[in-house]
């Protein structure tokens, strides 16, 4: 790894001399510097051509990381990263960030090619990091991707951050991607919270096949495994704009976009997707697999779908919670606001949204804030979607097509 530069700045302060250093910034040339960032978790690194990790097995990077890993558009391939430790955060790197730090690591401008993530236990997974606090990931893709929650099934697994605070995630797409075991699991993130965005993201061909080894298999979603700790509006978690496809095995909580939700949480689901086929034996929404009222005197209607469709199979053991866009435990748990949102009744194999039911009883309007279950043919009709407000800004509208984002 070659040392670019580094800057020292002087300034007088009171009448006190103070220095005042500037990043550094690294060259990476290959898999053998990856480790080397440990070295200074500040600073600034740079891929300068693709590098090979096949033979050469990477241990997750210790510690906080407060710096920026620019990929400069090269590839990443045959990433073996090998988790030791018991009940760690473990990815690429450890922790990105701490809770109260002014600066955000930032990764960016990298693509990820053939990757895994084994071995070990943690409490948190994911290939960049187990844990990321206030971090931007920006412009990442991967090319077939394996993590394995942890040999206990205990702990979080994503494919991109086992857990997630204050993080922006945009831009990243990951295509094959199999992630199995763990609590709670999700194709991007396994546990998101306060105020942390997935913007214009994809998961595709998502296989995930939880077992249950030692640990109670909570929740898998196609983008996230859970949301949590989002009690205020000022912390409120978003996901605009990102879709998810492919397949989901669980136990229980399996949701085309997320897992589970609490039904006091402040969240957003804006123009969004799910053709994901989910298999579970109880509670499983095409786009929540469970919305689960923590405390039935909290806030009703904070959780908001719009301009949201859900088109993959929704198979459960008997009909035990199994609903178009929200699963829920019985008719009256989902306190769910659905604005201009759809779901495929042919392909999901429902006739509920899982929805309508609570706002009847808690909003006063039933109609107008529940989903709408149309067929596969209607579901190609453009002019059902523009109704409804959706912008062909953000859309494509095909005609025999189902309408897909930008």
């Amino acid at each position: 790894m070659n040392l670019l530069k580094k800057s020292i700045c002087s300034a007088l302060l009171l009448g006190f001399s103070s220095l005042v250093w500037a990043a550094q910034e690294y060259e990476i040339n290959s898999c053998e510097d990856l480790p080397t960032i440990a070295n200074d978790m500040t600073g600034t690194y740079y891929l300068v051509n693709n590098i090979d990790c096949l033979g050469t097995p990477i241990y997750p990077i210790p510690g906080h990381f407060l710096g920026a890993l620019v990929g400069n558009g090269n590839t990443i391939a045959n990433l073996h990263i090998i988790v030791l430790s018991d009940q760690g955060n473990d990815g690429l790197f450890e922790v990105l960030g701490t809770h109260d730090s002014t600066v955000r690591p930032r990764i960016t401008d990298i693509h990820f090619e053939n990757a895994r993530v084994d071995g070990g236990r943690s409490s948190h997974r994911g290939l960049i990091a187990g844990v990321a606090y206030q971090a931007d990931l920006s412009n990442i893709t991967v090319q077939s991707l394996y993590v394995n929650g942890g040999e206990s099934g205990v702990g979080n697994a994503g494919g991109v951050l086992g857990y997630a605070e204050k993080s922006i995630l945009s831009e990243v797409h990951l295509s094959t991607a199999n992630i199995t075991r763990g609590q709670y699991g999700g194709g991007l993130i396994g546990v998101a919270n306060l105020g942390t965005q997935i913007l214009d993201s994809s998961v595709n061909q998502l296989k995930s096949g939880y077992e249950t080894c030692g640990g109670d298999i909570y929740a898998f979603g196609g983008l996230v495994g859970a949301i949590n700790n989002t009690n205020e509006a000022s912390s409120k978690v978003q996901i605009m704009r990102s879709s998810a496809q492919g397949s989901i095995t669980v136990e229980k909580n399996g949701g085309g976009l997320v897992g589970r939700i609490p039904t006091a949480a402040y969240v957003d689901i804006l123009e969004s997707y799910s053709n994901v086929a989910i298999t579970a034996v109880r509670y499983a929404g095409g786009i929540i697999g469970l919305a689960v009222e923590d405390n039935p005197y909290s806030p009703r209607g904070n959780v908001l779908v719009k301009h949201v469709y859900a088109r993959g199979s929704v198979n459960l053991d008997g009909d035990k919670g199994g609903r178009g866009i929200v699963g829920n435990k019985n008719k009256s748990t989902s306190r769910i606001k659905s604005e201009g949102s759809f779901f495929d009744k042919d392909g999901t194999g429902k006739e509920y949204s899982g929805d309508e039911y609570t706002h009847y009883v808690y909003l006063g309007d039933k109609t107008h804030h529940k989903s709408k279950g149309l067929t596969s043919s209607e579901m190609k009709n453009a002019k059902i979607f523009t109704d409804a407000g959706w912008s062909a800004d953000v859309w494509n509208f095909g005609n025999g097509a189902y309408p897909t984002l930008k």
